[in-house]
């Protein structure tokens, strides 16, 4: 039943006779709202809706008490500083509450008005309405989700095409939560591992500076009074820390300069290259990261091809 709930939803939305018109001429105004809700906590938001009471109409299905509804000129980005992320854990709610409405028999265009609606991340809430209203169009599910590569990567948008393609949209959905919430778990592993070895990164680094900068002068002046020849290695150290002393600004633009660039050049197709070929090196004895980024990768591909090739 789900499943050819999805196959008519897909043709209504989809079908090559179905007029297009331009996503422009359908934008909706924004309305910026101010309600209560159960636990008395104030929720504050920007949303797209027709008119003012299709605003309070549906955050009293929310049982949500309205305090203020005014229309503004346009949405907030979001941070000050560019762009704001999208979590990963919002994309793993909103795939999960997708697949159990489309499973439910609610047409697609239902399921997102009602996702955007209750979305709370500010990156993922600006591109599901920029989806509603290219589906509303007559745009297919999966080309409106290329128009926002940060949000669904490549891997996410085949899947919705083939899923689309062989009316199994809840099944893929639900699997690609699934798959997301393991990324997203792993990720955190790997973040928290590595919180230590920063650290004492970072702590090290500090105390060699401090040690250079501040240390080392006062001896420095104690062996001038003794009036003894200094080893080579010693009068090294010390010129090292006269020049930390003296353009210790240097040294910290010379070391933000360097992280920016090695990010930067990451990015790059060479910078890419490299990673790829570091991740194909062996294993070392000793677990080495080059051939633990190997087997994460291995293992994340096979479970990427499993969401392909099983169906039920």
């Amino acid at each position: 039943m789900a499943k050819n709930t999805v196959e008519v939803a897909n043709h209504r939305l989809c079908g090559s006779n179905a007029p297009r018109p331009t996503p422009e001429k359908i934008r909706m105004p924004h309305f910026a709202y101010t309600a209560i809700d159960s636990t008395g906590k104030q929720v504050k938001a920007i949303v797209e809706a027709d008119t003012e009471a299709t605003v309070i109409a549906r955050l009293r299905e929310q049982s949500l008490h309205v305090v203020d509804v005014a229309e503004t000129k346009k949405a907030k980005a979001g941070g000050g500083f560019g762009k704001k992320k999208m979590k990963p854990k919002a994309l793993v709610i909103f795939s999960r509450q997708f697949a159990t409405m489309i499973d439910a028999g609610i047409p697609i265009l239902r399921c997102m008005e009602i996702l955007t609606w209750q979305c709370k991340d500010v990156a993922l809430k600006e591109a599901l309405d920029q989806m509603f209203i290219d589906v509303k169009a007559g745009m297919p599910l999966n080309e409106s989700m290329i128009k926002h590569p940060t949000i669904f990567n490549k891997l996410y948008v085949n899947m919705i095409r083939a899923a689309e393609v062989g009316g199994i949209l809840d099944i893929i959905l639900d699997r690609l939560s699934g798959f997301l919430e393991y990324e997203s778990d792993i990720r955190s592993k790997i973040k928290a591992a590595m919180m230590y070895p920063v650290a004492v990164l970072c702590f090290s680094v500090l105390m060699l500076f401090g040690l250079f900068t501040f240390v080392l002068p006062r001896f420095k002046d104690i062996f001038k009074g003794m009036d003894i020849e200094l080893p080579t290695m010693t009068k090294i150290m010390f010129g090292i820390g006269d020049f930390m002393q003296a353009y210790w600004w240097v040294v910290i633009l010379f070391w933000v300069g360097m992280f920016v660039g090695i990010k930067q050049w990451g990015k790059t197709p060479s910078g890419k290259h490299w990673r790829i070929e570091c991740s194909k090196r062996p294993s070392k004895p000793h677990g080495m990261p080059c051939g633990r980024v190997r087997d994460y990768q291995c293992h994340s591909w096979h479970r990427a091809s499993s969401l392909r090739w099983s169906r039920t």
